[in-house]
């Protein structure tokens, strides 16, 4: 029961019965007042009641973004270490050398290893591919002389050399010639 319902009550009770300097009207104009403060505090507490709510909304939906973003940390790093043992083990590492101890930093030693080896032998196939450019224009620089070859099929006839390139040429010298310039231009 609100304060102006008790004061009415209180007013009908004892209406007439007062006698005291005070009107009835005035009585009145305070029980309104009174009223009006108790629908104010009433519509507040129904405000509060509503934020109330949200604020438990919004701890359940605080909770679930916790819960989504501890597991998507979760599967993030699971992803990682997969990864990484995957590199770890695809290429048989020995991480004896780390001492963090930590799987990133051998695979990123390993990566390192990989890539000195590669440019080692990227070099190496270089300087192959020099030498073996240097035999091909050699022997390629016979051909267009009209040299003979005698008793190249056993048969004891001759033959021009030229149809040894003609015969021969599956695009060796082409091929070596163009690994070479590309392979001097990634240096």
């Amino acid at each position: 029961m609100s304060l102006a319902q008790r004061y009415e009550g209180f007013l009908r009770r004892f209406s007439g019965k007062i006698d005291c300097p005070v009107r009835k009207s005035a009585m009145l104009e305070a029980a309104k007042l009174l009223g009006d403060q108790d629908r104010e505090i009433g519509k507040l507490r129904g405000l509060v009641a509503d934020k109330d709510q949200d604020v438990e909304r919004l701890k359940v939906e605080l909770a679930g973004v916790g819960a989504a973003i501890e597991t998507a940390t979760y599967e993030e790093a699971e992803r990682w270490a997969n990864r990484l043992n995957w590199l770890h083990t695809e290429y048989g590492a020995d991480c004896s050398w780390v001492d963090s101890g930590d799987q990133l930093d051998c695979v990123e030693g390993e990566i390192r290893q990989a890539l000195n080896k590669q440019k080692e032998t990227f070099g190496e196939l270089v300087t192959a591919l020099e030498i073996a450019q240097k035999e091909l224009d050699g022997l390629w620089s016979f051909w267009g002389r009209n040299l003979e070859v005698h008793n190249w099929h056993l048969n004891g006839a001759s033959e021009p050399f030229d149809r040894f390139f003609e015969d021969n040429d599956h695009g060796a010298k082409e091929a070596v010639d163009s690994a070479l310039t590309k392979a001097k231009e990634m240096k």
